[in-house]
């Protein structure tokens, strides 16, 4: 089998592929941590949902 790249070694394409399946391969987010919605603050308004007629 002919490999499609030679600026490695098998053995270091081998590595090199670990260190990255779990942002490339698929089980994982494909979101950033940072990405993440924040937490609401504990001082903030509960948000209302709803079109009752007690929401002003």
């Amino acid at each position: 089998m002919e490999r499609g790249s030679s600026k490695h070694s098998p053995r270091q394409d081998e590595a090199l592929a670990d260190e990255v399946a779990g942002e490339l391969g698929p089980g994982g987010s494909n979101r950033e941590e940072w990405a993440a919605a924040e937490p609401p603050a504990d001082d903030d308004p509960p948000e209302r949902t709803g079109t009752g007629p007690d929401r002003t």
